[in-house]
Parts: C-alpha cells; structure tokens; sequence
C-alpha cells in the first residue's frame, strides 16, 4: 500500500493548493466589500510603486556616482598626460 494519498498528482497537487488558496481569498475579499483602496491587490500595487521608485531612485543616484568618477578619472588621466608630456620636453 502506498504511503501517500494525492487528491490529483504528485506534481499537481501543490499547483491546486495555490490555485484554490487564492481563488478562497478573492471570494472573501469580494464578500467582504472592502472600501476602496483597501484590498489586498491595491496594497499590492502600492507597494510595488513604492518599491520600484526606491529603486529607480537608487539607480539613478548610483548612475550620478559613477559619471562623476568617470569625470574625474578623465581629468586625472589628462592632467598625468600634460606633467609627462611636460617632462619629456
């Protein structure tokens, strides 16, 4: 006798779970009548916004750092080329 029952397969079940944890969520959330701006989905999307302009601020500030160590290797690099081309005369 096998030691395990599954209601549909191995590999299935889990996906059936999921499925139907979410599908009991959104029926509770529909009889619940949430106000707006109060379901789990908006919060979801607030939160993302939230995460993706953090983000994007992140990057930009990141970008400015590296383009002003850009600019100041460059300058380096010059001012190392005119002392040498200087001593050479």
């Amino acid at each position: 006798m096998s030691g395990r029952v599954y209601l549909v397969s191995k590999r299935l079940d889990p996906f059936l779970g999921v499925f139907t944890g979410i599908w009991a969520y959104a029926l509770y959330e529909r009889r619940l009548q949430r106000p707006e701006g109060h379901t789990l989905l908006e919060l979801i999307r607030g939160k993302w916004n939230q995460h993706q302009q953090a983000r994007q601020a992140i990057n930009s500030a990141k970008a400015g750092e590296h383009e002003e160590g850009w600019e100041e290797l460059t300058k380096e690099l010059e001012s190392a080329g005119a002392g040498a081309a200087a001593e050479r005369r």
